[in-house]
């Protein structure tokens, strides 16, 4: 019997004493039970295991998300790195709340790992072939242990393996499209064509495609058998743009000619832009050989693809988060001023504006003491690593500002790589930090931020906190109306960021309202649930509600905004188990952009600078009027994507007509204001090279409801011989 077999028997019979200390090598618990009492309800937690200062504990309960979250809270003060197994007799939820704080890659956030007796859960078993202790090696650190427990399997080769064949193939394919004269349109369509193709694959492993995980393959073998009088079919243009236009754009039954209608299959409607007919494809006659899809697929065919965050260390498995990064490097262009952003700057750049922002519209609109939490429990909201080494200074020989202490070999107390004074000055900050917060001397918002306490965190139990119904909806709806932008979203780094973290906030606040939902008679409360339930499942709604009502992005590249839209939906396509659970996914193309953000009209206010004529007045009077009508269009859109596919059609050509209208309009209006600096350019030269964006027409909605909220990303980069 593998040996996995045997720690799956043990967890389903809930045996994890034995799991922990038999088979993955830990100490015995040094801990008691302890009991929690949330109203009538009695939990009893026991402890199983530890490790150096990590404890193990189980309930035999599975209360809701809300009373998991206060059990954590409240044995976090005895057991500040833990592991909390929750389970019932057939469910089980494993909470990792060691994944709060930068570690390396990324801030990671508290991590749910849900297994069902009887399932093969290959994440979590994963994860314990990960922080088993091995009799023939020393045994870890406890920072050792920590970084294994905190950081997620290392993806680097995986990524570096995929990006250089995905770079080789996409050239491939540049080459083998027909139809299109320039060589920056070729590279476009392969992108765009590759976008479809991979986001077709993560559909047929879940078994959504025809119930075929060799869809596409194994189309293509097929309509190439296909023979007879005038019946020689082409893989691109007679099955693959079908099926992209009609039956995943569209929701069309395909269903002529018969062969190509018999092969389609059961597939779902999926909408969200991507398999809309494209302009490369509605104004050139496009042909694609055969053969190199022959060679995508067979380089596709040698991965595994999967849409959960999981990295199970196999090197042939390929999900959504492996493949951001291949796009950041696809898109990467540092000399346009493109550049990578990995998960820790990306995470902490958004928490940093989001958070704030959201604690700054509650602190104006409830009556709600922000800064509770942190005068009744500090030590929460600073993060661990400060707190690292403290209860072990007994240690030292002397005290810890000790001149003995300069030498990072004796150090025992300090962090990887920390000098003795430094882990001196910290012990010192970190007590400071603590009596500030619990004085209650902390009472501005900004001083959350120059202080560096867990942001998140705070947020999270400020809304777990809420014990009105009224509160729930107005912070709801202030969440709801935050528009976020980054106006060089690349390939969608800082945007993916900011959905994990609207996920996290929107999810605790639907615990809350549900909470609430029994005991309030609350109508806006109510309508909100029952939407919900309108959804197959919680976790989708709130992906796509975020996705819709907050994110917005624009770039120079028109791959990379196609890019950031597919990472978009791969993320809310991976909330959906069941095929009859697929709804159409949101169409982003007006929350996603392509332009150049410095060249153009921002406000309407702007409008005189560019306007000479003796009826300027009228003009911008009627360009405010068109804006006005365009936001209208732009909310009959949004709306018009819960009611069937040609309602949104019909909504979304007219959006695209007046945008189109407007737009073309103050593209002439500013080329007439620099035309003589552009050295004799034409209109339509000056058009493609500058990429015009004007803002408040491309955004019409948010500008006429005074601008963004936040805006995330990073500067251009340039290399530092460029800089004068």
């Amino acid at each position: 019997m593998d040996k996995t077999d045997a720690w799956l028997e043990l967890i389903d019979t809930h045996k994890f004493s034995h799991l922990f200390i038999e088979e993955l090598g830990w100490d015995r618990p040094v801990t008691e039970k302890m009991n929690f009492h949330f109203g009538s309800e009695k939990f009893v937690l026991e402890p199983v295991a530890s490790f150096k200062g990590i404890q193990v504990w189980t309930c035999s309960s599975l209360p809701n998300a809300k009373i998991q979250r206060e059990i954590d809270k409240n044995i976090s003060k005895i057991s500040a790195e833990r592991l909390l197994i929750f389970h019932d007799d057939l469910h089980q939820n494993w909470r990792w709340p060691m994944s709060r704080e930068a570690s390396g890659k990324g801030i990671i956030r508290l991590v749910n790992h849900e297994h069902l007796k009887g399932q093969r859960t290959l994440s979590l078993l994963q994860r314990l072939k990960f922080i088993a202790i091995s009799l023939d090696n020393e045994a870890p650190s406890l920072v050792d242990m920590l970084l294994r427990l905190r950081k997620a399997f290392d993806a680097d080769q995986i990524t570096k393996s995929f990006y250089k064949e995905f770079a080789t193939y996409q050239k491939s394919l540049v080459s083998s499209i027909n139809g299109l004269e320039k060589a920056a349109e070729k590279e476009w369509y392969s992108s765009l064509l590759l976008n479809r193709l991979m986001f077709i694959y993560f559909m047929q492993w879940k078994g959504f495609m025809d119930g075929n995980q060799n869809y596409l393959a194994d189309r293509l073998e097929k309509i190439k058998k296909i023979q007879g009088p005038n019946q020689f079919y082409s893989f691109f243009k007679d099955f693959l743009l079908p099926l992209f236009h009609d039956g995943l754009g569209a929701g069309t039954k395909i269903e002529v000619p018969i062969e190509i209608a018999n092969l389609v299959g059961k597939i779902p409607y999926v909408n969200g832009g991507i398999f809309s007919e494209h302009e490369l494809e509605s104004k050139n006659d496009l042909s694609i050989s055969d053969e190199a899809f022959e060679e995508v697929f067979a380089f596709f065919d040698k991965y595994q693809w999967h849409l959960d965050s999981r990295r199970t260390g196999n090197p042939n498995e390929i999900n959504p988060d492996v493949l951001g990064y291949v796009f950041e490097q696809f898109v990467n262009n540092k000399d346009q001023g493109a550049y990578y952003t990995k998960e820790d700057i990306t995470d902490y750049m958004t928490t940093n504006t989001l958070v704030i922002k959201l604690l700054e519209r509650i602190k104006q609109e409830c009556s709600i003491n922000l800064f509770l939490p942190l005068v009744q429990n500090g030590e929460r909201y600073i993060w661990p690593s400060l707190f690292h080494g403290q209860d072990q200074r007994e240690i030292l020989p002397e005290a810890t500002n000790s001149l003995q202490m300069e030498r990072k070999s004796s150090n025992l107390v300090g962090l990887p790589g920390e000098s003795g004074w430094e882990t001196a000055d910290r012990f010192s900050y970190t007590n400071d930090l603590r009596e500030r917060l619990a004085s209650g001397e902390v009472e501005e918002i900004a001083d959350l931020v120059n202080l560096n306490v867990d942001l998140e965190l705070l947020a999270s139990d400020i809304i777990d906190g809420l014990d009105t119904s009224e509160d729930v909806v107005r912070i709801w709806n202030i969440l709801s109306s935050l528009k976020i932008i980054d106006p060089t979203c690349g390939s969608g780094a800082f945007l993916f960021a900011a959905l994990n973290q609207l996920e996290h906030l929107y999810s605790i606040l639907l615990d809350v309202a549900e909470m609430h939902e029994k005991s309030a008679r609350n109508p806006e409360l109510t309508s909100l649930l029952e939407d919900v339930k309108t959804h197959p499942n919680r976790k989708y709604f709130v992906l796509k509600h975020a996705a819709q009502k907050n994110l917005f992005g624009v770039d120079l590249m028109r791959e990379a905004t196609e890019i950031a839209r597919l990472r978009l939906f791969l993320k809310l396509i991976s909330a959906i188990d069941k095929f009859d659970d697929i709804e159409p996914l949101p169409d982003l193309e007006f929350n996603i952009k392509s332009g150049n953000l410095i060249i153009g009209i921002t406000r309407s206010e702007k409008l005189m600078d560019y306007v000479s004529t003796l009826d300027a007045l009228s003009f911008v009077e009627d360009i405010n009027n068109q804006v006005t009508h365009l936001a209208d269009l732009w909310n009959n859109f949004t709306l018009s994507q819960n009611e069937g596919h040609e309602k949104a059609k019909m909504a979304k050509k007219m959006l695209s007509n007046g945008t189109g209208i407007l737009r073309k309009t103050l593209d002439q209006l500013f080329y007439e204001s620099v035309k003589q600096n552009i050295h004799k350019q034409t209109f339509d030269e000056w058009k493609e090279s500058a990429s015009p964006f004007h803002w408040f027409v491309e955004f019409p909605e948010v500008f006429q409801n005074n601008g963004f909220d936040v805006v995330i990303g990073n500067p251009p980069y340039i290399k530092k011989s460029k800089v004068d």
